[in-house]
C-alpha cells in the first residue's frame, strides 16, 4: 500500500510548523534604459550561440524536467528574450535570444537587440563577437560596422577600430558619427592633429546641433596643428614648421633684437622695410 506525502512544512523562528511556502511574486519589470546602462561586467562569459542548447543530461534520480525552452519557437523565445532584457535580467536575455538565432529567427531582427543587451552587460568583445560573422555576410551594413569601429576604440584597439571607422566613411562619407569617432581616434591614438581636425571640422559641418557638437567644437579649439613652410620661403630660425595655435591662428613668430630676429622696420632681402615703419612723433 503507497502512503501519500503531506505537503511539506516548514518551521518558523519559533519551532513551530506553518503551512507551505507561499509562492514567490515573479519580479517587477522595469524600464530597459534604466536598468543596463550602469551594470557592472560581473557576468560569467557565455559560450557561443550553441551554448544557449540543452546540457547533458545527469544521473536519473538527479535530472531535473527537461528544460522548457527546447521546446518554444524561435519567435516566442524572441519575445521572452526581450521582456527579460526589459526585466534587466541580461544573462538570460542572451540565452533566449542567441537562441532565437539559433532556431531560425532573422538575425537582422534579432542582431541589434542582441547587441544591446551584450554592450548593456559591458560585454563588449562578446558583442564584437556576434557582430562581425554578420559583417562577413552583409559586408555593407554600414551602421552595424560603426558600431563594431566604437567598441573596438573603447577597447583600446585602434588599428581594428580605424580599419572598420575607414569602411564606413568609404560606404557612407557624410555620416557624422563616423567622422566624430575618426577625429577621436586620429587625436588620442595616431596623434596625428591634422587629420583630427578635419574630421571634426566635418562632423560640425553635417552635424552643427550634433550629440558631440561641444566636444569636437572644443577639440578643434585646442588642437594644436603644425603648419608646412612653402620650401621657397625662407624660415629665419631654420626650422620647417610652425605650431598652428589653437583656435587656428599661427604661433606669433619671435621679436626682439637677439641672434637670428629682425625688426619690422629694418629693412631686409626683398623688401624695402617702409611698409611697417612707424613714425616717431617728437
Amino acid at each position: 500500500m503507497t502512503r501519500e506525502r503531506s505537503p511539506v512544512r516548514r518551521r518558523t523562528a519559533s519551532g513551530h510548523s506553518a503551512g507551505p511556502a507561499a509562492p514567490q511574486p515573479p519580479p517587477r519589470v522595469g524600464a530597459f534604459a534604466s536598468r543596463t546602462l550602469w551594470l557592472a561586467p560581473a557576468l560569467a562569459l557565455l559560450g557561443a550561440l550553441g551554448a544557449c542548447g540543452p546540457r547533458p543530461m545527469a544521473e536519473a534520480e538527479e535530472t531535473p524536467p527537461a528544460d522548457p525552452v527546447n521546446e518554444v519557437e524561435a519567435e516566442e523565445l524572441f519575445a521572452q528574450g526581450l521582456q527579460l532584457a526589459q526585466g534587466g535580467d541580461l544573462t538570460r536575455a542572451e540565452q533566449y535570444i542567441g537562441a532565437a538565432i539559433v532556431r531560425g529567427y532573422p538575425k537582422d531582427r534579432a542582431l541589434p537587440l542582441l547587441m544591446r543587451v551584450c554592450i548593456a552587460a559591458s560585454r563588449l568583445r562578446v558583442a564584437i563577437g556576434y557582430a562581425e560573422p554578420y559583417l562577413d555576410e552583409h559586408p555593407r551594413h554600414w551602421s552595424l560596422r560603426l558600431v563594431v569601429g566604437s567598441l573596438y576604440l573603447s577597447l583600446d584597439e585602434p588599428v581594428k577600430a580605424r580599419r572598420h571607422l575607414e569602411t564606413v566613411l568609404r560606404q557612407k562619407p557624410d555620416e557624422p558619427e563616423a567622422h566624430y569617432l575618426m577625429g577621436l581616434l586620429m587625436r588620442d591614438e595616431v596623434g596625428d592633429p591634422t587629420a583630427a581636425h578635419r574630421h571634426f571640422e566635418r562632423y560640425l559641418e553635417l552635424a552643427p546641433e550634433g550629440e558631440h557638437h561641444e566636444e569636437a567644437a572644443h577639440a578643434l579649439a585646442t588642437l594644436r596643428i603644425p603648419v608646412r613652410h612653402d620650401p621657397n620661403v625662407e624660415v629665419e630660425d631654420g626650422s620647417d614648421d610652425e605650431i598652428l595655435e589653437p583656435g587656428g591662428d599661427p604661433a606669433p613668430a619671435p621679436t626682439g633684437d637677439g641672434p637670428g630676429t629682425r625688426s619690422p622696420s629694418t629693412p631686409g632681402a626683398g623688401g624695402t622695410g617702409t611698409e611697417a615703419t612707424e613714425t616717431d612723433e617728437t
